[in-house]
């Protein structure tokens, strides 16, 4: 069995200051058939691993004060330095906060070290998280959901909250796996982990850092005997009273049901209180009016009826209330009136009162034409169960006994009637529906070293009877029911039953072991046969496990082990850990250590992480895969080195597994691609970041190029099999891109962005595609709205005959039109849909926020055709150049199309004839008259051309790829030329860094490219930084300049400097610069510092969020909105010269004049 996690481990070097990320994120199997669960994506994980850098950055000014990074936050006072730590600690604690409420792991990944907030952050230290020991009472609560029962997909994943009740603080309780605890509310629990403001994070709920102080009673007092309910009928002042017709027959049901699932042993009586005036939004059951009303040490249960609750929700177990008669344990169940309003929901009453008596869901587990199989064949579905009320039943308003193993979870069965199995033997299993001594088996499967059963199958046989009497004749036939315990623990935050299906194609009925057929799991080679069944029992035959616990070194790699990059780039390594123990083992508990090197761990991973505390230690299965990516973020003065990853064991901490890896520094290649004339390049993206423009470009075989200033390292993308070649590819947020082999299998680049999208899937993606997909042809990522504030991404899927495969089908696939009103998107075997483009908009739900969404999309058939998909500008499908006659026949055909959303389409066929619509600008075609267009770009937004004074401006235009491995740029004003980069000089191919030497090679020719090499080896230091009003001097590599006045107001100023942000090597640079009032001895007399700098900023920061302008030799350079208001033109001084870049806004804002900002509510 297997499944995979995503780490992040972001190492910071206290003295080289090299930063590594290491990212563990689910990579679960996807099947393509079922989207229904999908990430809540409303965090931009990039965000708060650049906080947590700005943070450093900061905080490092005082080490190197002459450095290009403390020349971008400015050389100042130390309170200066100080007042920007603050506000940069309390943005990040904010962000932070959010975060540990939506990806704990994450939050625990970003944590700082107490030591280095000692050493770095003293003065900030209440703004950040820290370790802690808390102990207290544990509270567990549904969380509330407002839709019809009967659509119960449109439930939240994080089906329940949890809490830890101290002294002094209550907690929200957040488990970085996903985890749920296997204790009732009530209980008293110690947790280790990481605190920040009301939240309180840890690994698991099922290690070391999460401990049940005081554990239950075999009895649960409170479960037993007469139920006294206290049914508070509440509304909003003003409004009238409900109607509730069926408050007694409903609760008369329910008091059956419980009476007869309990076997006697609980029975329900009720008291209906109000109707009350109370203000507020639901969820109140005791007011002081209330409170004076009703004597609350009668009851131990209360049912609020309010048209502000949930349509059903209940507090798991009882709470403390306090009241006038005290403290009192009371558990809580909130409902709508509609409940009691309909004949049909006394289900729903019967389900939540399950969650007051302490259980969870019951879920089923899916392994697709098996019953049984590893991690990531399987998935678990919240409510799967559609035999007890604690599952689906409660949807189809029956009711269904609550399972063998939630019984003994309440304790109303007991050891001596389900019976532990320990040897082979044969059984009889008695009807489930009536208490005896063997009402349910329970079989080991998961042992430790000593044989003593940790995980379970649970054994039942269902009749037709009383509250079962739904279940037909048929089932009866098929024998006994098999439930196993937290095989998915938590998944959705919902349960710990899980139904196996042991005919899944005719699912859900057909659930037992027929006579005569055999359930057998590999894992524990336990195996279960039923010999007989009759409407009294079931024979079966058990063969328990016949394996022994054996622990073994695990296998860790990591690929490539050695990468070069650039300073610009972030390096990504890939990684792999598997638990070899024997598949009956528990799991063991792992963390990581940095004792022996002088770096700082940061990790993250939802559902899970691997932790870098042994106070706190996350679990690996056995047989579980753990597969990740490594971040590595060069800094300013790093060249290179080799970094040691060390696994160890919680409990013993010794080592299980180390690996090495080495990154080197080096300069961007600039040296066109080129195949010597074969046909092979297939794809490629532009980037641009404030460094400059570049490109990715990937050939036949999925190797990908990097050339120019790109964003992240690709290194890690795997080898295609040999006779494998490339179908599609993709490039998400600067950090991932995705490419798609001929057998639909996803090899990823950077970041990982697949095993991002589909971590709740509990499926790997990187699996082959089922068959039913083999004719995928394009693939891209769809956003959507989630419940009114989140969004979710996942995978829009193009097949070769048009259909469009989006997760949640929320797209209407039969809007798709063309402008002369074509609706032939989807053909039956035809093959001629090529490619697909999203269309993204910003959209605000009701009470949500702005949010990017996925409104609709356009695809492209190989004849030209544009077909336009939801909420989509129809008219750009219309191209204002004529296609021609044979486009879309077997030699040309349309390749590829690109999209800007504020002025149109623009298409590319074989031929390298190029179609615009809307208003985009046809800038020429480079009409190779053959077969050898591959790829078509937009070009990007340009950043500071290096020149002083004079910022970039965006160039309107294309790219088209050759087969051949060119990209012929056709822009505004020049129109088609060979290569996106070219150079008339060595000025050119300045690459911002003073370790090299810049050369143009083939200067002024369409050959031409840029080599960045080398470095002068020399020392500059500087006595006074660039102050103006001190006498200073530069000693460079020897040679002494000193400060000197030019007449009677102009000053010299020698300074070490560089053309760019990263350089550990400086010259000398002479300055010019007029005094405010007269210039003598060297220095300027009677001002303050650089008053007379020609560039100067408003907005020293260069936050998005913060509008600013800059004043340059005195014209104002005002931050603007670009893309539509996606992103900031933010314009800002580096060394006196004036410099812009562009930068999206966060999830959530949008720019409006000139900074990001959340749009407000109506």
């Amino acid at each position: 069995m297997k499944s995979s996690y995503y780490i992040l481990f972001s190492l910071i070097a206290l003295f080289a200051f090299v930063s590594l990320s290491f990212f563990v994120s689910a990579v679960y199997q996807n099947d393509f058939n079922s989207f229904d669960n999908d990430l809540k994506n409303n965090i931009n994980h990039s965000n708060f691993i650049d906080l947590n850098r700005d943070l450093y950055k900061i905080s490092s000014e005082e080490i190197s004060l002459t450095s290009r990074v403390a020349s971008i936050f400015g050389v100042g006072k130390a309170v200066e330095k100080r007042n920007r730590l603050v506000a940069e600690s309390l943005e990040r604690k904010e962000a932070m906060i959010d975060l540990a409420e939506e990806n704990p792991g994450l939050f625990l990944s970003q944590a700082i070290p107490e030591e280095e907030q000692n050493e770095k952050f003293e003065d900030v230290k209440e703004n950040l998280e820290k370790e802690t020991s808390q102990e207290g009472t544990l509270l567990i609560m549904e969380n509330p959901h407002f839709h019809d029962p009967v659509n119960v997909n449109h439930e939240g994943m994080d089906n329940f909250n949890y809490f830890l009740d101290t002294k002094d603080e209550r907690y929200n309780l957040k488990f970085a796996d996903g985890s749920a605890p296997g204790a009732f509310s009530g209980s008293r629990v110690k947790v280790s982990g990481v605190e920040l403001g009301d939240y309180l994070a840890t690994s698991s709920a099922e290690a070391s850092g999460f401990e049940v102080v005081e554990s239950s009673p075999p009895i649960r007092a409170e479960n037993y005997g007469v139920q006294k309910i206290a049914i508070i009928i509440t509304k909003a002042p003003g409004d009238e009273d409900y109607d509730l017709p069926f408050i007694e027959s409903h609760m008369q049901k329910i008091n059956d049901y419980y009476n007869e699932v309990s076997y006697g042993r609980a029975s329900l009586e009720w008291d209906v209180y109000g109707q009350y005036d109370v203000e507020g939004s639901g969820y109140v059951s005791i007011t002081p009016e209330i409170d004076l009303d009703i004597n609350f040490s009668k009851y131990s249960r209360i049912i609020s009826i309010d048209e502000r609750n949930c349509w059903g929700c209940a507090g798991i177990g009882i709470w403390s209330h306090s009241t006038n008669e005290g403290e009192l344990n009371i558990s809580e169940t909130w409902v709508k009136p509609v409940i009691f309003q309909s004949s049909n929901y006394y289900s729903v009453i019967g389900h939540e009162l399950g969650h007051n008596f302490g259980v969870l869901h019951a879920n089923n587990l899916r392994c697709g034409d098996k019953y049984i199989d590893d991690f990531d064949k399987c998935i678990s579905y919240e409510y799967g169960d559609h035999f007890d009320i604690m599952g689906s039943n409660i949807y189809s308003f029956e009711t269904g006994h609550i399972n063998s193993l939630y019984k003994e979870t309440i304790t109303w069965l007991g050891s001596n009637e389900i019976v532990e199995v320990s040897s082979d033997g044969i059984y009889t299993l008695n009807a489930f529906e009536n208490l005896s001594d063997r009402t349910s088996l329970k079989i080991p499967r998961i042992f430790d070293e000593f044989r003593n059963g940790e995980r379970f199958y649970y054994l039942e046989y269902r009749t037709p009877v009383g509250q079962d009497s739904f279940i037909s004749n048929t089932q009866t036939q098929n024998g006994p029911q098999v439930r196993i315990d937290k095989y998915y623990s938590g998944w959705g935050g919902g349960g710990d039953s899980q139904l196996l299906d042991m005919n899944p194609g005719i699912y859900p009925r057909n659930v037992g072991i027929s006579v005569g057929n055999v359930f057998f799991d590999s894992a524990s080679n336990v195996e279960i046969r039923t010999l007989e069944v009759n409407s009294k029992n079931a024979t079966v035959q058990v063969k328990v496990s016949n394996k022994t616990c054996i622990r073994r070194a695990p296998t860790f790699n990591i690929y490539p082990h050695s990468i070069s990059g650039t300073l610009h780039e972030t390096f990504y390594y890939s990684f792999e850990l598997i638990n070899n123990d024997e598949s009956i083992c528990p799991a063991k508990e792992i963390y990581l250590n940095n004792s022996n090197r002088e770096v700082s761990f940061y990790m993250e991973s939802y559902p899970s992480y691997i932790s870098s505390s042994p106070d706190y230690p996350a679990l690996i299965a056995s047989g579980e895969k753990i597969e990740g990516v490594i971040m590595l973020y060069p800094n300013y003065f790093s060249n290179g080195g080799e970094l040691s990853i060390d696994i160890l064991n919680a409990e013993s901490g010794s080592m299980y597994a180390s690996q090495n890896l080495e990154y080197h520094v080096i300069p961007a290649n600039s040296e066109p691609v080129s195949f010597a004339g074969e046909d092979k390049a297939r794809k490629f993206f532009y980037v641009s970041n404030f460094f400059g423009n570049g490109y990715y470009l990937i050939d036949e075989d999925g190797k990908v190029y990097r050339r120019g200033s790109t964003r992240f390292t690709t290194d890690n993308v795997k080898e295609f099999p040999f006779g494998n070649n490339i179908k599609t590819a993709f490039i998400d947020g600067g950090e991932s891109i995705v490419i798609l082999d001929s057998d639909n299998k996803f090899y990823e680049g950077g970041r990982n962005i697949i095993s991002r999208i589909n971590k709740f899937d509990k499926m790997q993606i990187d699996n082959d595609l089922p068959y039913s997909y083999h004719n995928v042809q394009d693939i891209d990522i769809y956003e959507s709205i989630y419940d009114n504030y989140n969004s979710i991404r996942n995978l829009l899927i193009l097949l070769d005959d048009g259909y469009v495969f989006a997760s949640s089908d929320i797209i209407d696939r039969d809007s798709c039109i063309t402008w002369d009103g074509r609706r032939d998107l989807e053909r039956e075997d035809e093959s001629h849909a090529i490619a697909l483009l999203p269309w993204n908009d910003f959209n605000k739900p009701d009470g949500g926020i702005y949010s990017l969404e996925t409104i609709g999309y356009y695809v492209l058939s190989k004849d030209g055709t544009v077909y336009g998909c939801g909420d989509v500008n129809i008219s750009y499908t219309h191209f204002n150049q004529p296609l021609p006659a044979d486009l879309g026949t077997e030699d040309r055909t349309a390749v590829a199309f690109a999209l800007d959303q504020e002025k149109g389409i623009v298409m590319v066929d074989s031929y390298g004839e190029v179609y615009t619509s809307g208003t985009l600008t046809h800038q020429g075609s480079p009409s190779f008259g053959q077969n050898i267009a591959r790829d078509i770009q937009i070009l990007p937004s340009n950043v500071d051309d290096g020149e002083e004074g004079v910022s970039g401006e965006d160039v309107a235009g294309y790219g088209i790829l050759k087969g051949t491995g060119e990209i012929i740029s056709c822009s505004e004003g020049r129109g088609c030329g060979t290569d996106i980069i070219i150079c008339n000089d060595d000025k050119d191919c300045d690459d911002l860094n003073d370790d090299t030497v810049d050369t143009c090679i083939n200067p002024g020719t369409v050959e031409s490219y840029c080599r960045n090499e080398g470095g002068s080896g020399k020392t500059c230091t500087d006595s006074d930084g660039f102050d103006i009003t001190a006498l200073g001097n530069v000693n460079y590599d020897g040679a002494v300049y000193n400060d000197e006045c030019l007449s009677e107001k102009e000053i010299l100023e020698y300074t070490c400097a560089s053309s760019g942000w990263f350089s550990s090597e400086k010259e000398v640079k002479a300055n010019n610069r007029e005094c405010q009032y007269s210039c003598s001895g060297g220095k300027c007399v009677d001002q303050d510092k650089n008053v007379q700098r020609v560039c100067s900023d408003n907005d020293v920061s260069n936050k998005l969020d913060v509008y600013g302008a800059v004043l340059f030799k005195g014209d104002e350079y005002k931050d603007s909105c670009v893309e539509s208001g996606l992103s900031v033109k933010q314009y800002f001084c580096v060394d006196d010269k004036l410099r812009n870049f562009v930068k999206r806004c966060a999830n959530g804002m949008r720019c409006i004049s000139g900074s990001c900002q959340y749009i407000p509510s109506a």
